[in-house]
């Protein structure tokens, strides 16, 4: 992963098995973020992405690993209890064009990720 800093905006690349929460919780600490906006796109060869049922109060995970583009990501950095959080929803698409959403719990890169954090 690398990244660089232009005022309040940051620019970072992942790589190949870059963890997407690990790198934004990294950049987050680093860089001292108590409160940003994600956007990001690329692709990913694994993911856990997140369903919450409001009636039982639970989140339902669907796991995906091979190839899917990142069609979408955005999200927030925040703090909770005085630590690091961030809440990242996403949608990824198959080969065949299917795409599927919800929060991202774990998100592995394939090849490539570009986010841009704002603060």
């Amino acid at each position: 992963m690398e990244y660089r800093r232009f005022g309040n905006t940051i620019v970072v690349r992942m790589d190949h098995d870059d963890d997407i929460h690990e790198n934004v919780k990294l950049i987050s600490e680093k860089e001292n973020i108590k409160l940003g906006h994600v956007n990001a796109l690329g692709n990913c060869r694994f993911c856990t992405l997140n369903s919450y049922d409001q009636n039982v109060k639970q989140f339902f995970p669907n796991t995906f690993e091979g190839h899917y583009e990142i069609a979408h990501l955005n999200g927030t950095i925040n703090t909770q209890d005085g630590k690091h959080y961030s809440h990242l929803h996403i949608v990824i698409g198959d080969m065949e064009g299917h795409a599927y959403g919800g929060h991202l719990s774990k998100g592995i890169v394939g090849t490539t990720l570009e986010m841009f954090i704002h603060i």
